[in-house]
This record gives structure tokens, C-alpha cells and sequence, in this order.
């Protein structure tokens, strides 16, 4: 039983050393997921602070009537369109959504009034024409929005049709007036027909992408948090589990402790009889001598 309890001791020492590597491998994990969040939203932030007028508008949002955010915060593109989507978004990626007309007025004069910089300020309740009817397919339906800020967008690019190439787009936009065609790389045509080009940024640069790439990591931080949960929990059981085998350990020691003194005692004890039963034969055998 002895030997039963030291191995058991071993194998849950064994078991609490590959949970406290674990626990520690996903704690790490988690540190550098946050870390890495935390980079990315300082260059969001330093993007933000390259427009004094954005800046300014951001630290007074709660200020500002029916103000709703920058329009970076509301929507997320295909990762395979991000890039087209910039690119058409230009200034406009950062344009901030308010409520209503109204709203749009009272924070353009508020802006206008206290930061320099340029800025657009979009509401989200105007009903926008987009290229509906037009053949191909809508880049805006690449991109997912809030319903009530799907206007907003339209009134921005819902115009925009993709297109297979530079001379698919030209030949699609001497068909209609009210569309701009776009091409896979970035090359835009306009219903005037002037034709944009220009490289499309790459994902290290990309806003988007970098807004894409935070939720995923604050994605995978909230599962590693959870993890990490697990794991602290599993380290836990498995220091009860070796903390219950030690003590079982222990109590075995001290009853085998117990029962080889009372063995020892007991032979001591069968030794002294021996002793005594030796010199009682011996007086027997005198007794019997002298009666003969």
C-alpha cells in the first residue's frame, strides 16, 4: 500500500507540473494577445490624432448632438475587398455618422468652430441612390453594417460596381450615368469617364484590416481568458489531487511507522519470553537432575 501511495504522489506530481505549464503557456498567450491589441489601438488612435478635426470631434463625442462615431467603428469589409474599399472610401473612411440633417449641421459648426482639418459628416437617415439595377456586383455588399447605418454607406460608395478589369469597366460605364466600376486592382471609372488608378494599400497599412485584425484578437483574448480560467482551475484540482495523495501517503507512513514499532515491541517481547522460557527449561531440567 506504501508503494501504492509514493507512486500515486509521483504521478500527481507529474500531473500538476504539465497543468502549471499549461496555465503558465496560456497565460502567455493571453499577455501577448493583449499586448498586441493594445499596439494596434495605439496606431488607430494615432490615425485618429493625424486629424485634429476628427481628434477633436472624438473627445467631445458625448457633447455633440446625435453624434453616432466614425464610420471605421460601424462597418467591416471582406477581407478580400478591404483594400477596394479604402481606396473608394478615401477621406471618407473617417467620416463621422450622425442621427439626422439637423444633427449633421449643429457638428459641422461646432467642428468648423474649434479644429482645423478636414472631415465629412455623414447622416444616417438620408435615403442615398446606389447603382440598384445596374449589372454586377455591388462592393457595398461586401461589407457588413447596422441597419441604420446602411444609408450612410450607400450614399458613399453605393455606387460602386465590381468589375473584372480595366476594360470591362469602361465599356459597363458607357452604359449608365449613375455608377463608378472598379476593377480588382483599384482602377476606378467614373460615369464622366475618367479613370482612377493608383495601388491599393497593402494589409499593413490597411485601416480596416487593422480594425478586422482587433476583434479577431479581442476574439481569441476572451477564449484565451476563458482558457486561462480552465487551466487555473485544472491546476487547482490537480493540487487538491496531489495535496489528497500526500496525505494519504502521510497516514499510510504512520500507520506503517505505528506498525513496525508494535512489530519491533512484539519481537522484543517474544525474545524476552524466549529468554525466560530457556531458563525456566533449564531450572526444570536442574530439578528434574536433582531428584533422580
Amino acid at each position: 500500500q506504501m508503494a501504492l501511495a509514493d507512486s500515486d504522489v509521483d504521478k500527481r506530481v507529474r500531473v500538476l507540473d504539465s497543468r502549471k505549464r499549461d496555465l503558465n503557456d496560456r497565460r502567455f498567450q493571453l499577455t501577448e494577445t493583449r499586448a498586441e491589441i493594445r499596439g494596434l489601438e495605439e496606431v488607430d488612435r494615432a490615425f485618429a490624432a493625424a486629424s485634429p478635426a476628427l481628434a477633436w470631434a472624438l473627445s467631445k463625442q458625448r457633447d455633440l448632438p446625435g453624434f453616432i462615431g466614425p464610420l471605421t467603428d460601424h462597418i467591416k469589409a471582406s477581407a478580400a475587398h478591404e483594400q477596394l474599399v479604402e481606396r473608394l472610401l478615401g477621406g471618407d473612411l473617417f467620416a463621422l455618422l450622425v442621427e439626422d440633417s439637423r444633427a449633421a449641421a449643429l457638428v459641422a459648426a461646432s467642428v468648423r468652430d474649434n479644429a482645423d482639418g478636414d472631415i465629412s459628416i455623414v447622416p444616417v437617415d438620408r435615403v442615398a441612390p446606389d447603382a440598384t439595377g445596374v449589372s454586377g456586383n455591388r462592393l457595398i455588399d461586401s461589407i457588413e453594417c447596422a441597419a441604420r447605418t446602411r444609408n450612410a454607406l450607400s450614399a458613399l460608395i453605393g455606387d460602386v460596381v465590381l468589375v473584372d478589369d480595366l476594360n470591362a469597366a469602361i465599356a459597363a460605364s458607357t452604359k449608365t450615368d449613375s455608377a463608378r466600376f472598379v476593377t480588382p486592382s483599384g482602377e476606378v471609372v467614373w460615369p464622366s469617364g475618367k479613370i482612377s488608378i493608383g495601388r491599393l494599400v497593402d494589409d499593413s497599412a490597411s485601416v480596416l484590416a487593422r480594425k478586422r485584425l482587433i476583434n479577431e484578437l479581442h476574439d481569441s483574448a476572451s477564449a484565451l481568458t476563458a482558457a486561462v480560467g480552465d487551466a487555473e482551475s485544472a491546476t487547482t484540482s490537480a493540487e487538491e489531487a496531489l495535496s489528497a495523495a500526500q496525505q494519504d501517503a502521510l497516514e499510510l507512513g504512520q500507520r506503517l511507522a505505528a506498525t513496525t514499532g508494535e512489530h519491533d515491541s512484539l519481537r522484543e517481547e517474544v525474545g524476552r519470553l524466549e529468554q525466560t522460557l530457556t531458563t525456566l527449561d533449564a531450572d526444570a531440567d536442574g530439578v528434574t537432575a536433582r531428584s533422580n
